[in-house]
Formats: C-alpha cells, structure tokens, sequence
C-alpha cells in the first residue's frame, strides 16, 4: 500500500507538510517544475528521517564508554549490567528523538525559505507585469 499524497497547490498550504503520515506532492501553478521537484526531495528528506542511526550510535557509544569501566570496578554484577543497558537504551530512544526533532526543525526552515522565495518570484512577475 502507497503512502497518501499531501498535495500542495498553494503557497499557504505549504504548512501541511508538517503532517506525519503521507508524501509531499507539489502542484504550485508559476512555479519552475525542477525547483518544485527539488524542493518535494527536500520535504520528503526531513519527513522520513527516524532517527534510528543517530540512536543506534549513542546506543553503542554509551556502552562502549560506561560498560568496560563498570566491568572493571564493580566485577560486573548482573544488576549493574541491567542498569547500564537501561542508560544506553536511554541515550539511544534520546538520540532519535532529537534527530527527529531536528530533522523537523530543518523542514520548518525548509518550508519558511521556499515560502518566501516564491513570494518573491510572485511579487517580482506582478511588478514587471508577466
């Protein structure tokens, strides 16, 4: 099953690309078909960012640094495994919070940028009468 479109054929409407389910599909009339192309890549780039990696890595940093010197100086109890992977895990589901965080971040810029770059472009036609 395909993902449902969220088309946009207007200016203000770009602000539904903020919605978490579906694929942004840009249909703005005076705008050029490769920046709108371009600019659907972008959108969609920073909507399906998970944060699985960003995760993945802190999980793997964090038991890399606070596992060996446990093992060390505690002789590696069970309980004291528990709660060190309990910590990692906690630093994991953080760093795919905040690459989702951020990745959202980016396409509210994204969304700002593009919205104000084709006002322009609008305000520019309107004044030399195209």
């Amino acid at each position: 099953m395909s993902e449902p479109q969220i088309v946009i054929d207007a200016a203000p409407d770009l602000w539904r690309a903020l919605r978490w389910r579906g694929v942004v599909a840009l249909r703005l009339p005076l705008v050029n078909a490769d920046l709108q192309r371009a600019t659907e890549q972008r959108f969609n780039l920073w909507r399906k960012v998970c944060g699985c990696q960003l995760g993945a890595l802190l999980l793997l940093v964090t038991l890399g640094y606070r596992v060996p010197a446990m093992l060390g100086t505690l002789g590696g109890k069970w309980s004291s495994l528990a709660v060190e992977a309990g910590i990692a895990l906690l630093a994991a589901l953080i760093g795919k919070l905040l690459a989702i965080a951020g990745a959202r971040l980016l396409l509210v810029a994204d969304v700002v940028l593009f919205e104000r770059r084709i006002r322009r472009a609008f305000a520019a036609m309107v004044k030399s009468g195209t």
